[in-house]
């Protein structure tokens, strides 16, 4: 097991980590826990217009052609706290191990296979908390799904 760097620690003040978005997750401070929520799209106001007009072409001004593209925003601003979780998960992984090590586990899909049924039954039987890492059983279960898929994605051909 590595030893855990303070460079990994993703930082609040509390931790004295260094800069980041998250404290460690045995922080006493869990300064993350105060972050504020995303706001609401809908209350985003538009940028004010400049002053002086850009040219308009054929095709008007202000157009941003992002149909059809992936919309970040539905996972970002819509589920900020399992999003959250997540992280956290990946940097207790990060900590423990190293980071981005779980490419490398020999027969993954398998092993995170086994890892995914093994935190759904603890969660199903009544424990919330991994008591290892302190996280959400089900926080976990999602970062084996996450692998899981992203193993299988990059073993699919093209």
């Amino acid at each position: 097991m590595r030893e855990p760097e303070q460079d990994l620690r993703l930082g609040c003040s509390s931790c004295k980590s260094g800069e980041g978005v998250l404290c460690a997750p045995d922080c006493e401070a869990k300064a993350w826990a105060g972050m504020p929520p995303l706001p609401p799209l809908s209350s985003v106001r538009p940028a004010p217009a400049p002053k002086s007009q850009p040219e308009i072409s054929e095709r008007g001004a202000g157009l941003k052609f992002d149909g059809g593209k992936p919309r970040w925003n539905l996972l970002m601003a819509g589920m900020p706290a399992a999003v959250l979780s997540v992280v956290q998960v990946l940097s207790f992984g990060a900590q423990k191990y190293e980071a981005h090590s779980w490419r490398q586990v020999e027969n993954g899909l398998e092993r995170y296979t086994d890892a995914l049924y093994r935190h759904l039954n603890a969660y199903a039987t009544g424990e919330v908390n991994d008591p290892e890492s302190g996280l959400p059983h089900l926080a976990h279960a999602l970062t084996n799904l996450m692998f899981i898929l992203e193993l299988e994605k990059a073993n699919a051909p093209h």
